[in-house]
């Protein structure tokens, strides 16, 4: 009897232990994120000013086509192209500091926000003969929240999700009321996945699995800040060869926050 008991304490010291050096990480991730997104918006201001007059100098260039011969005019549109890639780049960067503010939450039905995102991609998938799965909980609630912002989370996710599918692969999603305050979506793909190695560090600003130049590292960084604006979480599993699952778990209240631990059995599609 004693020694059971000696178990038990023991794996429960340990569980607890693992729990507060979840919360010790999570809480160095935040405040990383937060003097990170502070950063970025200083240095994308200070881009911003000389950006925007090379790009108007550059269309002026443009807008004067005869003065110019073909091959000239050509490198021009290619300095536009890289001038927008800056551009893009820049707005990343300012989404990184743009959580905060006096916006108030307001109902949001995540379902047709889902549709709504998908049908903006439904050419593209379809192109590539990607399969889209919609599970969607009709008796799902509507949350407080940010529709743009939530929106934004949703197309980072099926983004990387197309970047990480062949043709002929399946994206699926899932939603579903968790408990009485809590709802889960969930993206799931059977595409390359992700390195047990790497998946510790995929919301981490600026890193990438993606080639140079197909990505800014800063997508799901944004997707982890505006999921943490509304107290929600989300975890990652992938495996290689086998595909990548995303878990959002989000609280109908925007003023409660979600307790619940991120043990293996938290993590439900």
């Amino acid at each position: 009897m004693q020694v059971l008991e000696l178990i038990q304490d023991v794996t429960e010291k340990k569980l607890e232990e693992e729990k507060q050096q979840r919360l010790q990480q999570q809480l160095v991730h935040s405040d990383r994120l937060i003097s990170i997104g502070r950063l970025a918006a200083g240095v994308a201001h200070e881009i911003n000013t000389p950006l925007a007059i090379l790009s108007g100098m550059i269309q002026g260039f443009l807008e004067r086509n005869g003065s110019f011969g073909s091959e000239t005019i050509k490198e021009f549109k290619t300095m536009q192209k890289v001038t927008k890639r800056i551009e893009k780049t820049v707005d990343s960067l300012l989404e990184l500091s743009h959580f905060e503010g006096n916006e108030q939450p307001k109902p949001v039905n995540i379902n047709e926000l889902i549709k709504d995102t998908i049908s903006l991609m439904t050419e593209q998938f379809a192109a590539k003969n990607k399969n889209i799965v919609l599970k969607l909980s009709s008796r799902l609630p509507k949350i407080k929240g940010f529709a743009e912002q939530l929106q934004q989370v949703f197309m980072n996710l099926l983004i990387n999700a197309d970047d990480a599918t062949a043709d002929g692969d399946t994206i699926s999603i899932i939603t579903q009321q968790k408990d009485k305050g809590t709802v889960s979506i969930c993206f799931k793909d059977t595409g390359t996945g992700i390195p047990e190695d790497m998946t510790s560090k995929i919301f981490d600003p600026f890193f990438t699995t993606k080639e140079v130049g197909k990505g800014t590292g800063l997508g799901l960084s944004i997707t982890y800040g505006i999921v943490k604006r509304h107290r929600g979480k989300i975890q990652v599993k992938s495996k290689m060869g086998r595909g990548t699952t995303f878990n959002i778990s989000l609280p109908v209240d925007i003023g409660k926050v979600i307790t619940h631990g991120q043990r293996d059995k938290d993590f439900s599609c």
